[in-house]
């Protein structure tokens, strides 16, 4: 099921970190965005810290991060900053794939499913937009 939760920009800045950690290997943990830009720079190695059972501890500090220019509605993510996301509730409530968003405040929880969600969203289009018909260019990798 889906969740709403506030989040802090870092936090966002974090589990992005987190889910490109496997590159370039294939990861179920990586995190796909809507209203989000970002490149991920697979020449640098991963600073992310995992525990024994591959959860996500943190980002070592003072270390290159992979994530760059990471922007939600095109304005540069701000860490103190609380912002508003949407997730299942295994990434987001169960820590699924190692992810923790520590600081998740959740607003509404087990909404809907997502597969609802996305027939939900299809039947109200009633059409395919312009905007769907290209690559929106959210994730950019430098390999």
């Amino acid at each position: 099921t889906l969740l709403a939760a506030q989040v802090s920009g870092q936090t966002i800045l974090d589990e992005l970190e987190l889910a490109a950690a496997a590159m370039p290997k294939n990861s179920g943990g990586f995190l796909h965005v809507a209203n989000m830009t970002f490149t991920i720079d697979a020449r640098v190695s991963t600073s992310v810290q995992l525990d024994g059972h591959n959860t996500f501890i943190g980002v070592k500090e003072n270390a290159e991060r992979r994530i760059k220019d990471a922007k939600i509605n095109n304005k540069a993510i701000e860490p103190d900053k609380i912002y508003t996301v949407i997730a299942t509730n295994y990434v987001l409530r169960d820590h699924g794939d190692g992810h923790k968003f520590q600081d998740a405040k959740f607003i509404v929880q087990d909404f809907e499913t997502y597969t609802d969600a996305i027939a939900h969203y299809m039947k109200a289009l009633k059409f395919i937009p312009e905007k769907y018909k290209d690559c929106e260019n959210r994730i950019t990798i430098i390999k």
